[in-house]
């Protein structure tokens, strides 16, 4: 039982932090993007 939960757990985790970077890597392009249409106008 414990051991499922770990498991379970670990699997949010993994998730959750995938997730994470993708928005992290997400607005971090915006953020080049408006930061480049800035210097270009």
């Amino acid at each position: 039982m414990y051991r499922k939960m770990m498991t379970i757990w670990r699997q949010i985790n993994g998730s959750f932090f995938c997730f994470w970077m993708s928005e992290m890597q997400f607005s971090t392009s915006i953020k080049m993007r408006s930061s480049n249409m800035a210097v270009l106008s």
